[in-house]
């Protein structure tokens, strides 16, 4: 059986990511016939199906050993999900050391799947990225505006025009998990993330208008709807984590005499996390892969387009242009009706109408490639 060593931001707490191992593990299974599959991370999640991962360090030194040690005998490396390629890598980064290998092993595969482009840091690190790229057996795309950036890179074989990973994860678990036990009243999730900060971007202004935004729209929905307000960490990295601003919007409300208030922790266990989200009402989020999960589980989403890739998103999978938030600029009574009309079924939802296109195409990253 084929050994593939899957590359990504696998084991820093982000669902997003988590999601990632959880549908390359299922999918190099299913598509594959590969389930001897090794992950470059720390700390993975708990997923469906086996993903192993690097041991706990005991000593400087041991995780690039122990991953040399894997790629000595693997008969691929995938970079599986994710904005993985933005900066140059150094030579004794994985991918580097990927790549001398396949200079030298003809039957070896390098490839990349579920993946995005850019934004690049400069000049320099877009030519090193392409370089890279021109290395590759595969390529497949989760976005058009990367699929594209693609083409035009003329690279030796054809790039595949395909999707986000995560919108397969309702083929892993349809029926697999247990709904949460709701009350009497209505659930709406909410997922609120930072990104200015995390991008070094010190100007902050977009940002604190992003949540000043989200505070008077959450107090909005308190008010005027009786409902519970499930607030979901998402990600809960230490240093780029959604725990900081969760609670600080949570104790906001709080202070304005907002009771019905829950907070769900980020929970190792993708289909956990996944669970707490899809089995809510309705869910308005920031993290993109938040509305991600919704959007495929059939769930109402809000989302607050704060990046691209977020409006390239919506635009996919057919989102109406009546539920837009744009980044924070929609109007809050327009959008608490919205809400409060979706959960009190006097208005219909319309569902996003290119949905299973959307997931046609991510099956792509594994029915398209040859490993």
């Amino acid at each position: 059986m084929k050994k593939i060593i899957f590359e990504g931001y696998y084991g820093y707490k982000n669902t997003g990511d988590d999601a990632f191992v959880e549908v390359a593990a299922w999918g190099a299974a299913k598509y594959w016939q590969c389930s001897n599959n090794f992950f470059v991370g720390q700390h993975l999640p708990e997923t469906v199906h086996e993903a192993a991962g690097l041991r706990n360090q005991v000593f400087p030194g041991q995780h690039k050993l122990e991953s040399m040690y894997r790629l000595s005998s693997a008969d691929a490396v995938v970079s599986a999900g994710g904005s993985t390629f933005e900066k140059i890598q150094n030579r004794s980064h994985f991918r580097s050391v990927s790549a001398l290998k396949k200079r030298y092993s003809s039957g070896f595969k390098l490839g990349a799947i579920g993946v995005s482009l850019g934004p690049y840091k400069s000049i320099a690190h877009e030519k090193s990225i392409v370089e890279y790229l021109k290395r590759l057996d595969f390529l497949a795309l989760r976005d058009v505006y990367s699929y594209e950036l693609a083409l035009s890179y003329h690279l030796p074989y054809k790039p595949i025009n395909a999707f986000d990973l995560a919108a397969l994860l309702p083929r892993i678990y349809n029926g697999s998990i247990p709904p949460v036990q709701q009350g009497q009243q209505k659930v709406i999730g909410i997922s609120v993330c930072y990104f200015e900060r995390y991008r070094d971007i010190t100007k902050l202004s977009n940002e604190d208008r992003r949540t000043q935004y989200l505070l008077r729209l959450l107090h909005s929905l308190a008010k005027n709807l009786n409902v519970t307000l499930r607030f979901i960490e998402f990600n809960g990295n230490a240093s780029k984590g959604d725990t900081q601003l969760t609670l600080s919007v949570i104790s906001h409300l709080r202070s304005q005499g907002v009771e019905n208030v829950e907070f769900v922790p980020y929970n190792p266990n993708t289909s956990c996390m996944y669970r707490q989200l899809v089995s809510c009402d309705v869910v308005l989020s920031v993290r993109l892969h938040a509305s991600i999960f919704a959007c495929f589980a059939g769930v109402p989403f809000f989302l607050v387009e704060y990046h691209r890739k977020c409006k390239d998103f919506l635009d996919s999978v057919g989102y109406h242009e009546a539920y837009r938030l744009g980044d924070g600029t929609q109007d809050i009574r327009k959008t608490t009706e919205q809400i409060a009309a979706v959960l009190d079924g006097s208005g219909p939802y319309l569902q996003p109408t290119l949905m299973a296109d959307c997931q046609a195409r991510s099956e792509r990253n594994f029915t398209e490639v040859i490993v």
